[in-house]
């Protein structure tokens, strides 16, 4: 018996009318949707103090994803952590604003600071060249590194950006171009250099200890959110190692197979030795001539 048109209608609209039938599937559809996007994004927001996070300038919470061009900014009372794809992170210091901007190659990060403060924690490349994978610039400054920790502050209208590397090495320049051909300068860990009005100047040496403690006092949200960061980071270490040593310890030794052995030879027994052979009798001595011939 064929389906009559008329009966499918029917059906398709009793599907409709049960309660929950049709939102569950937009449900599904939309959980599948957020989940791919997340998937696609070249970063998210990881994490967030305060209540003044916006994308876009719309309010924001953490596990959004960003796509190329997103708009991430917050307000004096507000910080957030962004967490890249190849597990780079930037902490957004409070009344600052960033740009997610798309790299020239697909293998790096490039990260546009317009005002504020952003501490970087760049994960280190597993690439045979020597070019920087993670990029951030100001409108004063560039800086690309390959793995390494800095902080970047900038004024609202672009002219002064200061560096600070606090661990490994950066490489800082006028723009992007300069540092992707290895011409800019090298600014090592416990190093700041300050670019005015797109001139920089020479590398100088900071107190690292004072640094962090005004920094503390001008960037809390900063601060704690980036020591909960190294904490995340070394928990997930000591969980790495400890799978290892118990997976180490599942695994047993390999025992290399043993020689086949030489059958045994039985020990040859040596023949008694002969009787020994009696001495021959002495003969009695002849007696003496008693006619002394």
């Amino acid at each position: 018996m064929k389906n009559h048109p008329l009966l499918a209608g029917l059906s398709v609209l009793a599907l409709l009318l049960v309660p929950g039938v049709a939102p569950a599937a937009n449900r599904a559809k939309a959980a599948s949707a957020t989940k791919t996007s997340r998937a696609q994004a070249p970063a998210r927001i990881d994490a967030v103090t305060g209540k003044g996070l916006k994308v876009q300038g719309k309010p924001a919470s953490a596990g959004m994803a960003l796509q190329y061009g997103a708009r991430v900014s917050t307000d004096a009372t507000t910080s957030a952590t962004v967490l890249y794809s190849d597990r780079s992170q930037i902490i957004l210091g409070s009344g600052s604003s960033v740009v997610i901007e798309k790299p020239s190659r697909a293998d790096s990060q490039l990260t546009g600071l317009e005002y504020g403060q952003l501490r970087a924690r760049v994960t280190r490349s597993t690439a045979s060249d020597s070019k920087p994978h993670f990029y951030v610039r100001t409108h004063s400054l560039a800086m690309g590194v390959r793995g390494t920790e800095f902080d970047v502050a900038t004024d609202a209208k672009g002219e002064k950006t200061e560096l600070h590397t606090l661990e490994g090495q950066v490489e800082a320049g006028k723009d992007i171009k300069t540092v992707e051909s290895g011409k800019g300068v090298m600014v090592s860990a416990s190093e700041f250099v300050q670019s005015l009005k797109g001139k920089i100047e020479p590398p100088r040496k900071f107190d690292r200890e004072q640094y962090i403690q005004q920094l503390q006092k001008s960037q809390p949200h900063l601060q704690q959110l980036s020591q909960d960061a190294r904490q995340a980071a070394t928990q997930t270490m000591q969980r790495a190692a400890g799978a290892t040593d118990e997976a180490r310890k599942q695994v047993a030794p390999v025992q290399a197979p043993q020689a086949p052995q030489a059958p045994q030879i039985p020990a040859v027994t040596p023949p008694p030795a002969p009787p020994a052979v009696p001495p021959a009798p002495k003969l009695p001595t002849a007696p003496a001539n008693p006619f002394g011939r």
